[in-house]
């Protein structure tokens, strides 16, 4: 009886062990899934918010990004438009106070012209000039720091 307990423990903690392990691997997994999924979407949203503030930019406008703010900001999506030297050009009303006027970080991520995950809370992509007209305004998008 003493032999049968202690095997029965044994199994027990055994496999208590490989599902604890899978169940980390899985969970690992979907972060990663989850993390490039963001990436992906920021990226897509940052091409579109280049898009829509390019004409803006080009002619030289001092207003009219409120519009495209509006249009791509929502409740969970703060949005900031810097110009080709990190200067901030304007940003949601939600990120706007937390951001300074000179950021080394964006200036980094745009003279990469790549995007540029953020560590922990915040996330930030940034689009690329496009090659039919040198502009110099690159949108950053960063999540809310909750």
């Amino acid at each position: 009886m003493r032999l049968l307990v202690r095997l029965f423990a044994a199994t027990s903690v055994v496999t208590m062990l490989v599902m604890g392990g899978f169940a980390y691997l899985e969970v690992r997994e979907e972060r990663a899934r989850l993390q490039q999924d963001l990436q992906r979407r920021a990226a897509l949203i940052a091409d579109a918010v280049r898009e829509a503030a390019e004409p803006l930019v080009v002619r030289g406008a001092k207003g009219g990004f409120e519009r495209v703010l509006r249009r791509f900001g929502r409740a969970d999506r703060g949005i900031a438009i810097y110009d080709q030297f990190g200067s901030l050009i304007d940003a949601t009303l939600d990120i706007k106070p937390y951001l300074g006027p000179l950021s080394p970080f964006v200036t980094d991520v745009i003279s990469a012209a790549e995007p540029c995950g953020c560590t922990s809370r915040r996330w930030c992509a940034t689009s690329a000039p496009s090659a039919r007209s040198p502009w110099s305004s690159t949108p950053t998008i960063s999540s809310r720091a909750s």
